[in-house]
């Protein structure tokens, strides 16, 4: 057991600090610009980040890998600021109840199927080719979260 900061959480570090000043900010640029199009934005900004974070697991860069971080916090605070409005304004009736179970869905049925299907590209395709994959799964669920807003 070791104590203290480990040089590989430092990203992390950075990124939740990022959010944590930019999630009152795109919050107002989601009032001002629209819920939807922040959203939009968020995860497109994501997706950059995704490839920049392949891009250095080629290049073998840490500061392509905490840009990347840096740029995820971005997409990151665009897309969830405005997220608890958006539900709340999407439904109507029984509106906790279904803000909470979008929530909670989106969060199984993306957040664990990332994992799994991640694990397994790092398989059986070592680390290059879940360079490509990985990329490409983001892009599936951007595509579906642009769609869907």
């Amino acid at each position: 057991m070791k104590a203290g900061l480990d040089l590989g959480t430092l990203p992390i570090l950075f990124v939740s600090v990022e959010e944590m000043f930019l999630m009152i900010p795109m919050g107002i640029a989601s009032d001002l610009m629209g819920r939807r199009t922040v959203i939009r934005i968020g995860m497109l900004t994501m997706l950059l980040s995704s490839a920049m974070l392949s891009i250095s697991a080629i290049l073998r860069s840490g500061i392509l890998v905490l840009a990347s971080f840096l740029v995820f916090g971005l997409g990151d605070s665009l897309s969830y600021a405005p997220q608890g409005a958006y539900l709340a304004e999407l439904y109507r009736e029984q509106r906790v109840m279904m803000a909470g179970l979008a929530y909670q869905l989106s969060a199984v049925l993306a957040g664990g199927t990332s994992v799994i299907l991640t694990s397994l590209s790092l398989s059986f395709l070592g680390e290059t080719g879940s360079s490509i994959v990985i990329p490409l799964l983001s892009l599936v669920y951007v595509m579906m979260s642009v769609l869907a807003v």
